[in-house]
């Protein structure tokens, strides 16, 4: 067995794996982590990019980091490349469609006896100057 890896999916689940170096067509990328199993590639994967770990439909979520990043523009074959020109935002933008599961947490409580040289915002943030020396 190899020692390095050559690909890595980070969520149970997700669609989607990343190859870590690039992999040509019927490679097998092994089992990585939370795959279910070996799948052979069907076209190249260039290093640090998506491959489908299943078959996706046209129109479909797919998800990385257990989380959805796009939908399938056109449909995409198990071990297919994952990119632009086949994953696109779509609903994600929508406000009205888009799954918040992320509640913000409650603000802290303040601490008294620490500071920092920010000015305060219109929204009542807090904000910081960047300067930039040549």
């Amino acid at each position: 067995m190899d020692e390095h890896p050559r690909t890595v999916v980070f969520h149970e689940a997700d669609d989607v794996g990343v190859a870590l170096i690039a992999l040509d067509p019927h490679d097998r990328t092994g089992a990585p982590s939370y795959s279910p199993r070996d799948i052979r590639l069907v076209e190249p994967i260039p290093p640090l990019h998506k491959f489908a770990l299943r078959d996706v439909a046209q129109g479909e979520p797919v998800r990385k980091y257990g989380e959805i990043i796009g939908y399938a523009s056109k449909s995409i074959a198990a071990g297919g490349w994952v990119h632009t020109h086949n994953l696109e935002m779509g609903r994600l933008f929508d406000e009205e469609r888009s799954v918040k599961r992320v509640v913000p947490p409650p603000d802290p409580t303040p601490i008294g006896d620490r500071y920092f040289l920010g000015f305060p915002r219109k929204d009542g943030r807090a904000g910081t100057r960047n300067y930039i020396v040549l």
